[in-house]
């Protein structure tokens, strides 16, 4: 209210607390209040006299940010537009920053199912990120893996493959190693052996899962019999029935001991177990 009466020329201030009590909102994750302050920030950005370009890319990033939350894409998209075109016609061009806005554009389409139009945008945000960035860097560990979901959901299973692979090399080379993020680029990668039936490479795979998931500091032991599970059926599909029983006990020990005991999964296991059992006989 303070700031509300102050002359005009302190609207520049206003709009920043709008953006910032919108961002509290974000945080606790009451989106329609959020959008209601980063609204009011943007009208009155809108109508100043010239454009302050720099905050006015806040704003469109933050109202990008909470549509997406509210699942609104086309919207989302559109303010997404906004922030790049600002980027784009900056002096000099912020490339890094160009290249987070292409990602973020991208994100929306591979939510909306756009595959194609999301691969060519990832694709650039690599390009940009290794012709700026030393190539240890994390946020082309995170380019190498966009590449990688975006060319699974197309079927190109071997070129997502070779991105999880470059994005695992070099987290294994980091320091210290993020054996989190390790174990799910390793987890997802076995998903892709196992669709193009590659067998030995899927069981592989998925032991290196489960020794990242052992190092990591984070274990998330649902995954774990999860992982212990696919691995029996790899085994049983290729009759090692005695393994996929081992791995199967597995599974349903570490289900059992989860404080959030998953009922569904856990009958699930107990099933497979059953069947290997009976092959076995």
């Amino acid at each position: 209210n303070i700031y509300r009466s102050l002359p005009d020329s302190n609207y520049l201030y206003l709009t920043k607390l709008y953006n910032d009590i919108g961002s509290v909102y974000l945080f606790k994750k009451e989106y329609s209040k959020a959008l209601e302050y980063y609204e009011m920030a943007l009208t009155i950005q809108e109508k100043s006299n010239p454009l302050n370009y720099s905050d006015l890319v806040i704003t469109y990033g933050n109202l990008a940010e909470i549509y997406k939350h509210l699942r609104d894409y086309s919207q989302s998209l559109r303010f997404y537009q906004k922030e790049l075109d600002i980027y784009k016609k900056s002096t000099p061009v912020n490339y890094l920053k160009l290249a987070t806005s292409y990602e973020n554009i991208a994100e929306i389409h591979y939510h909306m199912k756009e595959y194609s139009e999301a691969l060519q945008l990832f694709r650039k945000v690599l390009k940009i990120r290794e012709d700026h960035l030393l190539r240890n860097n994390t946020k082309i560990v995170i380019s190498h893996k966009n590449l990688g979901k975006v060319l699974d959901k197309l079927g190109y299973y071997l070129e997502a493959i070779e991105h999880y692979q470059y994005a695992r090399y070099i987290l294994a080379k980091s320091a210290p190693v993020n054996f989190s993020e390790l174990t799910m680029i390793c987890y997802k990668m076995a998903e892709i052996y196992k669709k193009i039936g590659n067998k030995l490479k899927t069981l592989e795979i998925y032991q290196e899962t489960l020794i990242n998931l052992d190092r990591s500091s984070h274990r998330k032991k649902a995954i774990s019999a999860t992982i212990h599970d696919n691995i029996g059926q790899v085994y049983e599909s290729i009759g090692e029935y005695g393994k996929a029983i081992m791995s199967y006990r597995q599974a349903i020990q570490i289900e059992q001991l989860l404080s959030a005991q998953n009922d569904f999964q856990l009958q699930l296991y107990k099933k497979h177990l059953a069947q290997a059992r009976r092959k076995i006989k």
